[in-house]
């Protein structure tokens, strides 16, 4: 008699199971991303059903593309490989096509093909590096073959070293080496500035890096510019050239320093006077870098930069910056 009365008992929960889960699975989906992504889909052959953009996908709340392009987005980079504590101390090839490149403790060391050493690269940093990586371009035009390498590290200050081999001609020459010209960090980009088929290159310089015993993302670290030299067959440091988007940044930084410091004079407020003297400091340097010097001095003067103790700094590092020091002998 118990077993006739519990079965139907079990029944009624299962039955009352199923429908709750049902009704959890109907609620579910109303509110679920991949049930508002089938809906959008089926709005394309359903005309009354009108799909929305939200909020966050409007242009207007959209942040910007960054417009600058790495040479490993231009020309895709073969292989990379990052830190390995155990294997550092291993050999390290990288296949590019018939050619393979070399590394030990992630320091570029050869380039072979048909196990033959066709290149040896030059080092000047033995510090030890974090990552490698390297890829085949076409800097100097559609015809030419260049093989680029970079290796990062150590640790997260410094630094970021390029080389490019040209492999174009029957013997590899060395086109860039990164440093020949100060310490660099974050990637190299490129750009065509001209519309000659010749990329540019920029590499931001550290030489401002921890001025004053200021933080590292605090200091100035400007957009160092390099141009192929047709007649030295090298990538040398050049001034007058600068990516379009940079010209404007710097046009809308200056107007916002400005801005600053109307306020500052003012008021009193030492929030502001700090960011106004890390931005000052960075636009002086970035002004500086590009070959406006005379305006850069005048800049600084304008915007109250006047501690003889910063501006002994100042010209500390610029006579430790080989970067600047070329565009100065170019005069």
């Amino acid at each position: 008699m118990g077993a006739l009365i519990s079965l139907p008992s079990r029944a009624m929960q299962k039955f009352i199971f199923i429908v709750f889960v049902l009704l959890l699975g109907s609620c579910t989906a109303e509110h679920s991303p991949v049930r508002q992504e089938s809906e959008a889909v089926t709005a394309i052959t359903a005309p009354e059903e009108i799909v929305l953009p939200t909020k966050a996908s409007t242009p207007e709340t959209e942040k910007p593309e960054y417009p600058g392009k790495a040479i490993d987005v231009v020309f895709p980079s073969t292989a990379h490989h990052g830190f390995d504590k155990e294997n550092r101390n291993k050999a390290l090839h990288i296949e590019i096509d018939d050619f393979i490149v070399n590394f030990h403790n992630y320091n570029p060391k050869t380039i072979t093909k048909n196990s033959n050493v066709i290149f040896n690269f030059r080092i000047a940093n033995h510090d030890e590096y974090w990552s490698a990586l390297a890829g085949k371009s076409k800097l100097l035009g559609t015809d030419s073959l260049e093989i680029y390498t970079a290796t990062t590290g150590p640790g997260g200050v410094c630094c970021t070293n390029y080389w490019i081999t040209d492999l174009s001609g029957q013997i590899p020459k060395n086109i860039f080496r990164s440093e020949d010209w100060g310490f660099f960090r974050e990637w190299m980009e490129i750009f065509d500035e001209d519309g000659d088929g010749i990329y540019e290159i920029m590499q931001w310089d550290s030489c401002f890096r921890y001025f004053m015993d200021d933080c590292g993302s605090c200091s100035p670290e400007p957009r160092a510019y390099f141009k192929y030299d047709k007649r030295q067959k090298q990538y040398l440091p050049a001034k007058g050239i600068t990516q379009d988007f940079y010209l404007e940044d710097l046009r809308d930084t200056e107007k916002r320093l400005d801005d600053m410091l109307a306020q500052l004079r003012e008021g009193n407020d030492s929030g502001l006077s700090l960011e106004h003297h890390r931005g000052a400091l960075a636009h002086f340097a970035n002004l500086i870098h590009i070959g406006e010097e005379k305006k850069a001095w005048e800049f600084l003067k304008k915007h109250e930069m006047n501690d003889a103790k910063m501006i002994k700094e100042i010209n500390r590092r610029l006579s430790a910056c080989p970067f600047y020091q070329y565009l100065r002998s170019k005069k």
